[in-house]
């Protein structure tokens, strides 16, 4: 089973900077005879940025290890950081349940069916394609800064847009999107309205581009470069 202390750094937990913060959970799936990946992202709110503080992608049948990373990630931040976890129920629906009922006394659980359909501004549309919009856009408005990680990278560019919906890939390892997903799922967590009322304490002054701890914004394209500063990102 991987460990959290293997799979995380211990020290990821650095480069937040007090804002509300969120988690997108991918549940790894079976795909034309490949085991996909399951895929966290932490995503923290801080001036109107969201900022992808931590990608963890990693191939296990157990699920105790999802268990344990997302528990250690929970430890590393003060309990009023966290927002909400939201949860790719589509597939594998008992291990999305199981997961709600384990940390839903520590946050906000959202499980999410990627075939339902929500009304959204007086349209009608699927969960797949409504958070998958509503990232793209993020990514066109400035507001999502992403790892330039290489692997974070190439699996975003597995998504396409087709038609009213999107499509992935599958590449020889087995990547299906599936840090797009769990950078939807965290986004999403943002999105979404409710949930407790908090109040924090915020830094002021010397706290601009030059914080070691800030990452500037940038914007993926279907052939363009992701520009930043790298955030804590692992691929097992």
């Amino acid at each position: 089973m991987i460990s959290a202390s293997q799979a995380i750094p211990s020290d990821w937990a650095l480069r937040c900077g007090g804002g509300a913060l969120t988690l997108g959970y991918d549940v790894a799936t079976t795909e034309k005879k490949s085991s996909n990946p399951s895929s966290l992202t932490v995503m923290e709110k801080l001036e109107g940025i969201h900022w992808e503080r931590l990608v963890v992608r990693w191939k296990s049948e157990d699920p105790e290890a999802a268990y344990q990373m997302i528990a250690s990630i929970l430890d590393a931040r003060p309990a009023n950081d966290w927002r909400r976890l939201c949860i790719d129920a589509t597939s594998e629906r008992y291990h999305a349940q199981n997961t709600r009922k384990k940390f839903r006394g520590r946050l906000q659980v959202v499980l999410v069916v990627s075939s339902e359909t929500i009304d959204w501004e007086k349209e009608k549309f699927s969960y797949k394609t409504l958070l998958g919009d509503l990232y793209v856009s993020a990514f066109e408005d400035g507001i999502i800064a992403l790892p330039p990680e290489p692997f974070i990278l190439g699996d975003h560019r597995l998504v396409k847009k087709q038609g009213g919906g999107y499509t992935t890939e599958v590449d020889e390892d087995g990547n299906h999107g599936d840090t797009f997903d769990s950078g939807k799922l965290a986004y999403w967590g943002h999105v979404l309205k409710g949930g407790p009322v908090r109040a924090q304490a915020v830094r002021v002054g010397n706290y601009g581009a030059n914080d070691p701890l800030r990452a500037r914004p940038g914007v993926i394209g279907p052939i363009g470069r992701m520009t930043g500063r790298p955030h804590w990102t692992l691929s097992t």
